[in-house]
């Protein structure tokens, strides 16, 4: 399991760096360098990949409805909150697999301080890659990305290169790819269940 510290040190091993940070309160230049990006660093990497590990499900708070005397924005029936700790809305969930994909979409308030949900789905569940602040519970794919991405955060800061910038970037999105194929290896699609079968339940 990898630590803050850890993901620190990794990031300045991608740039070349032979400094070592030891903890997460000592006064270098490093460890502040790091601590002043990672936090973007680590939301960027949750939102750029569909992270099984932060996968969740929310059954979605409704705001407004197409009944009310105040409806959502056309063309939806429905508004949702948008769950605090959500860092990519993925999907609404379906009821079987053969059923097309809901259409939804992210928007801001009117006073563009807080998000909503609106989509035509009732009862609407979403599948969304959530915010994990706990690094431990990272897999070792998005470790790797994250100190990829961190290096692209502090490079020009640490040391001015943009070579070894490039090279960052780069082997972050190599690191987002190989992540992807990891994952669809780790998970098997549900069968589209029998209507028949869902009708005789009933």
């Amino acid at each position: 399991m990898s630590s803050q510290v850890d993901v620190y040190n990794l990031a300045l091993d991608n740039i070349a760096s032979k400094a070592r940070v030891n903890s997460l309160t000592e006064d270098s230049v490093e460890r502040k360098t790091c601590e002043a990006q990672f936090f973007a660093a680590r939301e960027v990497v949750l939102e750029d990949h569909d992270w099984n590990f932060a996968s969740f499900y929310d059954t979605l708070t409704l705001v407004k409805e197409s009944t009310d005397t105040i409806p959502p924005p056309l063309p939806w029936l429905y508004q949702y909150t948008y769950p605090s700790l959500c860092v990519y809305a993925r999907e609404i969930t379906r009821q079987l697999d053969s059923e097309e994909d809901v259409p939804f979409r992210v928007d801001l308030n009117d006073d563009k301080t807080a998000k909503y949900i609106h989509t035509d789905k009732q009862d609407a569940i979403l599948r969304y890659t959530r915010r994990i602040t706990n690094i431990t519970l990272f897999t070792p794919r998005a470790v790797e990305a994250l100190g990829w991405k961190l290096a692209t955060m502090i490079v020009i800061s640490l040391n001015g290169n943009l070579k070894l910038k490039q090279n960052a970037e780069q082997s972050y999105l190599n690191a987002i790819a190989s992540a992807k194929a990891s994952n669809f290896n780790e998970s098997v699609n549900r069968k589209a269940a029998d209507p028949s079968l869902i009708q005789s339940r009933s």
